[in-house]
């Protein structure tokens, strides 16, 4: 029997009631845009304004990931033994 694309509670054998499941944010990758939108604040055709868009910018910053620094080769040499 396969687990994949079942909830946790279901894999773990435990059931949650519909209060609990109402009650719990639901991720906004789980959201339609219809959904998200609002919550964000953007108009869906015209984007963030100017002012919007440079605030949110000072607020939480680039949109950006920090890369790792790459494994030395001498370092990944012997890890293959």
């Amino acid at each position: 029997m396969t687990t994949r694309g079942q909830p946790q509670s279901l894999r773990e054998g435990t059931r949650r009631s519909a209060a609990q499941v109402e009650r719990e944010p639901v991720e906004a990758y789980r959201q339609s845009v219809d959904e998200v939108l609002p919550a964000l604040g953007p108009d869906a055709q015209r984007g963030l304004s100017m002012g919007e868009s440079r605030a949110r910018l000072e607020k939480y910053g680039k949109n950006e990931l920090t890369a790792e620094k790459p494994i030395p080769a001498w370092k990944r040499f012997p890890a293959q033994f």
